[in-house]
């Protein structure tokens, strides 16, 4: 494990390949972890109460470890990202995407909601923009026919 010497701390924990790549961004790094290295980890952070940025390998992540669910619950100082294995970025779907699926939806991670042609996106910008305008007047307006604005 690199260690620094700041107040904060930036540690991504992984399989050895991946974590040389972190390695060299000044991350404080430990290769091919396990659960309870995961444990150790976290139990550290949360007893020194240290602001860590910490990325975690998918297979970290989605761990049933406890103490990670506490973490990720009601520790602020930690803020735990979740990266995917060089060999698998194709089929990666991060932990988040089973929230965003139940709350909003699994259609609204369909490849054609995030597939917007620039042309698309300027459209709905330009029609964001119009409505946003409109409520303006009519907000205007009734403020004006209440006599607020004079």
């Amino acid at each position: 494990m690199n260690s620094q010497n700041t107040n904060s701390r930036l540690i991504a924990m992984g399989h050895r390949a991946l974590m040389e790549g972190f390695a060299l961004l000044g991350f404080e790094t430990i290769a091919d972890a396990d659960t309870d290295s995961l444990e150790n980890l976290l139990d550290e952070l949360v007893n020194n109460k240290q602001s860590t940025f910490l990325l975690l390998e998918s297979y970290l992540s989605a761990s049933e470890s406890k103490i990670l669910q506490m973490v990720r619950n009601t520790a602020n100082h930690i803020l735990i990202a979740e990266i995917p294995a060089i060999n698998e970025y194709d089929n990666y779907h991060p932990h988040v995407e089973k929230l965003i699926a139940k709350v909003l939806g699994q259609h609204i991670l369909d490849d054609e909601n995030f597939n917007l042609s620039n042309e698309a996106a300027e459209a709905e910008l330009e029609k964001l923009n119009h409505a946003e305008q409109q409520f303006n007047k009519n907000v205007k307006k009734k403020l004006d026919r209440e006599g607020v604005l004079e």
